[in-house]
């Protein structure tokens, strides 16, 4: 998978169950990869019924975090794909993994 700083790659979810948008990309002497982040505050469910949409990691975001965050990038499950949810944009996005073989 590509991660990069540029939509529409740059949106992931992390193993804490968060939505993030990563901003710079680091590689350190010993070749670790960090990514800067700036983490989605508020997660909803797109529908609940029959099971809740966070089930399968498809959620409502809004309010992006004004602070970058340092994580590794092991912390990452998958890459996500974002949709506004209205015109013109209100800061709410769809996000929905991209599961790639």
């Amino acid at each position: 998978m590509t991660i990069c700083t540029k939509l529409p790659n740059n949106c992931v979810y992390l193993n804490d169950g968060s939505v993030a948008l990563v901003k710079n990309i680091l590689k350190s002497r010993d070749g670790q990869i960090s990514l800067y982040v700036k983490k989605y505050l508020k997660h909803d469910d797109l529908y609940t019924s029959p099971l809740p949409s966070r089930t399968f990691q498809e959620l409502v975001v809004s309010e992006l975090s004004t602070e970058l965050a340092i994580i590794n990038i092991d912390y990452v499950v998958c890459k996500m794909i974002r949709f506004p949810i209205a015109k013109p944009n209100n800061g709410k996005y769809f996000a929905s993994p991209l599961f790639m073989s």
